[in-house]
């Protein structure tokens, strides 16, 4: 297979782990782009390719490039990034400010949690 074929395997691994990083139901991305459940399923298998229709409605609905889901691999990084920058874009600089300094407790309790867990597993 040639580097500029359409690899529907490689569109329906995307989407798959790009709809469940997303916490998506399929009953929902389809509803979102108005297709059957059966053609998501269908292209999430490899068993169907998309149309551009829906290539662009299924990129819109999970926030990510049309090329994240045809030939990339899934950056949830980028994409997280991307969600949290509509998510914060009309906050003032002190509301920004107070959500990074809740954001590093967050994240500090996260890695006590953790570390946590791993002791009392060593312990057992």
């Amino acid at each position: 297979m040639s580097n500029d074929s359409f690899d529907a395997r490689i569109f329906g691994h995307n989407l798959r782990e790009m709809r469940k990083f997303r916490k998506i139901p399929i009953s929902k991305l389809a509803q979102s782009i108005d297709v059957g459940e059966r053609h998501i399923s269908n292209l999430e298998t490899g068993n169907s390719s998309p149309s551009v229709s829906t290539l662009v409605g299924l990129a819109n609905t999970l926030k990510v490039s049309a090329d994240d889901l045809l030939c990339g691999c899934i950056d949830y990084r980028a994409s997280a990034n991307t969600a949290l920058m509509e998510v914060f874009n009309d906050l003032s600089d002190e509301d920004l400010d107070f959500i990074i300094e809740i954001t590093k407790v967050i994240k500090k309790y996260i890695h006590l949690k953790e570390y946590n867990n791993r002791i009392k597993e060593e312990s057992k």
